[in-house]
């Protein structure tokens, strides 16, 4: 191998030294520049913050509440809110800040796993759909247009009627 070539394999390139740095960088500008563009309105102010806050409780959720999720104290049931009882109490005596903070963490799974499923579902019936064509593609089509016809809760009520509570 001639001399020249040898060199420039051992040589480092400039772009690349601190390149993850630099990146690192880069992708922090991104994300500031993100959220400053959505505390910018209002409304998206007051949606972010709620979702941060949501998210927050579900993950910091056992050490924040008091009481356990179906912990029953007899003698407080149905308490107005306090400060023993943020929410008040149910008629069984459960405390509902507790129960509310516990059940983040169960609302956002199923939330992100109903979202997953939505997604790769949809993504592979319209890749088949696609791809194949024809009366396929026909049948697909209007199937999911009788479907967007109808109301999101007649649809609703119509499923949990069919599948039960």
């Amino acid at each position: 191998m001639p001399a020249s070539n040898a060199s420039m394999s051992t040589e480092t390139d400039p772009q690349q030294d601190g390149s993850s740095t630099a990146t690192r960088a880069g992708l922090a500008g991104q994300f500031l520049a993100a959220v400053g563009e959505l505390y910018r309105h209002a409304s998206s102010a007051i949606g972010a913050t709620i979702f941060v806050v949501f998210l927050l409780m579900a993950v910091f959720g056992p050490a924040i509440a008091p009481y356990g999720a179906n912990e029953q104290i007899v003698a407080d049931a149905r308490q107005p809110p306090s400060a023993d009882h943020w929410f008040g109490t149910d008629n069984l005596g459960r405390d509902i800040f507790s129960r509310v903070v516990l059940g983040a963490r169960d609302v956002l799974a199923l939330a992100g796993l109903g979202t997953l499923a939505a997604v790769l579902l949809g993504t592979t019936i319209g890749l088949v759909s696609g791809y194949y064509g024809g009366w396929l593609d026909e049948v697909v089509m209007r199937f999911f247009d009788s479907l967007l016809s109808l109301p999101a809760l007649l649809l609703a009520l119509l499923l949990l009627g069919s599948l039960g509570p």
